[in-house]
């Protein structure tokens, strides 16, 4: 099989799958493996790139079950963090030296989900798994983005603190319909002439959200 050939399988097996998620990943993982080293790579960042955006017509049938009831959350106590951790690591890297698509998937593949830490397939298909389902997947080469001095952060804010004060004022207002919200709030961070106070209001409220978000969480457990 070719490359082409590899990567329409994944699409066949994501369109068709019919088990729990992790059990699809074993499946994808056995193409992955079976497939030659030189286009591993393009193949799980296939996967990652698609995992959980394709409808499936539950069509495929598979009796051979890998993982049972209690596996995955054994194995995200015993791994979870730990593949966190890795992921961060990657992550952190390569946005900081501009990776792109390629160099990042290769050192995902070959640093975690082939780490040494993971000794049996189980694991291995497990951290595959971990990884295409975490929220930071699928990557993009991105800038390393603008850095400011906390002091000049601070003086900025301080300066267009009515500015601030009108960004919470619409978040926490009701509209008929989001886009009234939104347009509202764009319009305000772009009529700012400088780029480093519109950089810093997305800032705050990217914070309010989160915040509220955490807060959410907080009443809900």
């Amino acid at each position: 099989m070719n490359k082409d050939e590899y990567l329409e399988l994944i699409e066949e097996k994501l369109s068709t799958f019919s088990e729990a998620p992790i059990e699809l990943s074993y499946q994808l993982y056995k193409i992955i493996e079976d497939a030659p080293k030189d286009i591993q790579t393009d193949i799980f960042a296939h996967v990652c790139k698609l995992f959980g955006t394709m409808e499936t017509d539950k069509s495929g049938i598979n009796n051979d079950k890998y993982f049972f009831v209690d596996d995955e959350d054994e194995l995200k106590k015993s791994y979870g963090d730990l593949i966190d951790e890795l992921l961060f690591t990657v992550l952190k890297k390569a946005i900081k030296a501009g990776y792109d698509e390629n160099q990042f998937y290769l050192e995902v593949w070959t640093d975690i989900v082939c780490n040494s830490s993971f000794k049996t397939e189980k694991e291995k298909v497990f951290a595959m798994y971990y990884i295409i389902i975490d929220k930071k997947i699928p990557y993009f080469k991105i800038k390393a983005g603008l850095t400011l001095d906390d002091k000049v952060f601070k003086k900025l804010i301080m300066e267009n603190f009515e500015v601030v004060q009108k960004i919470v004022f619409i978040l926490y207002n009701e509209f008929e319909q989001k886009t009234q919200r939104a347009s509202n709030l764009l319009d305000v961070i772009l009529e700012q002439e400088s780029y480093e106070l519109q950089v810093i209001l997305l800032s705050v409220l990217l914070d309010i959200i989160k915040h509220d978000k955490e807060e959410l969480s907080k009443d809900i457990t």
